[in-house]
């Protein structure tokens, strides 16, 4: 087992949500779903690439909100929806002090449990309960205090995860980056270098190494994965 930081780990998770095709306007909620998944020991990293798979299982244009609390995913997969539920709850529990939002048609419905790390950024603690006819009621309660413990224990003790596992996932997670080539080179970084030389953008990058830039350069071969 090894232990994977914060940064390593949304990194990763928000390459391998880029390859899936995940619409670019839910990349950084899907990332954080998979980051709270692991952190809350739901389908974590064992389930990832399962869960990964079937955000494609539904269509987005199949969501309906039918009324201001009842939200039908349409078969969607939890972690396409679970931050439209708590933003509605918030929305709700506002005025109130508490607001509950019903989640049905859902694909994964265990997973909506990461919606404990969406409702603590609003100050809020998440509870959910299973309903008759495959509804899950998501309700959320003010907090005493804002809680960010949640991110602070990763931030402080990073992710486990099976080391085989996670540089599989490390690996699988390059196919989002551009191929590694004289040309992409010159455009990586705080600069770039055009063809004839011509430096754009800080000329103080002191690490820079401009003999990678030059025609002639060796393009390093990709090696296996662990």
């Amino acid at each position: 087992m090894m232990r994977v930081s914060l940064r390593e780990s949304r990194m990763v998770l928000e390459r391998l949500v880029q390859v899936a095709r995940v619409p670019d306007g839910l990349v950084a909620s899907v990332r954080d779903c998979a980051l709270y998944s692991a952190a809350l020991g739901l389908g974590g990293f064992d389930q990832l690439e399962e869960n990964l798979a079937a955000l494609n299982a539904g269509n987005l244009s199949r969501l309906r909100l039918k009324d201001e609390i009842t939200l039908d995913a349409g078969g969607l997969h939890a972690w396409l929806v679970v931050e439209l539920a708590v933003d509605l709850a918030v929305a709700s529990a506002r005025a109130a002090g508490s607001g509950q939002v019903h989640v049905g048609n859902v694909l994964c419905a265990d997973e909506l449990g990461v919606a404990t790390g969406f409702a603590v950024r609003h100050g809020f603690v998440a509870r959910l309960e299973r309903r008759p006819g495959e509804w899950t009621a998501l309700t959320l309660e003010a907090a005493a205090a804002r809680d960010a413990a949640l991110l602070d224990g990763i931030r402080r003790e990073g992710l486990p995860v099976a080391a085989k596992l996670w540089w599989h996932l490390y690996h699988a997670s390059a196919a989002a980056l551009a191929p590694d080539t004289v040309s992409s080179r010159r455009h990586a970084g705080p600069i770039i270098v055009t063809e004839d030389g011509k430096v754009i953008g800080r000329q103080d990058d002191d690490e820079t190494d401009f003999s990678l830039l030059t025609s002639d350069a060796r393009v390093p071969q990709p090696t296996s994965a662990s």
